[in-house]
């Protein structure tokens, strides 16, 4: 979604303690993607993530992308964690999956362990909704 839509950004508060601003855990262009329609998927995809500013933590976890001839529904929910737009018991499971295996999606408060409090901060976003 070049220059359509607000950059993505991690910006936080770089004194003493470090509060992260986290980027949203999904992000929907405001255009669709068809300039790109007839032309093949093979080759090599690249994501470039830049860091402006000095930070005392960083971290990327995951990325993904689904190339597709359908319309696709994109849930920004997080808690949405498989992603079919609708939050329900599926979502837990798959996120204790998730968990089970040490997905780094799974830690969910991002401080690099897996732990009770990734499974405890998971269900309050899900009892939330969205």
């Amino acid at each position: 979604d070049e220059g359509t839509g607000p950059m993505i950004e991690h910006v936080g508060n770089f004194g003493s303690p470090f509060e992260p601003i986290v980027s949203p855990p999904s992000y929907l262009p405001h255009e669709t993607l068809s300039a790109f329609d007839g032309l093949g998927v093979g080759g090599i995809w690249t994501i470039e993530v830049e860091t402006v500013n000095a930070s005392p933590v960083s971290a990327f976890h995951r990325w993904g992308l689904r190339i597709t001839d359908e319309a696709v529904s994109v849930s920004c929910c997080a808690p949405d964690v498989n992603g079919d737009t609708i939050l329900d018991v599926f979502d837990v499971l798959e996120f204790l999956q998730m968990f089970e295996n040490h997905d780094p999606g799974a830690d969910w408060n991002d401080d690099g362990i897996f732990d009770i409090f990734d499974i405890t901060s998971y269900l309050g976003a899900f009892s939330q909704g969205c």
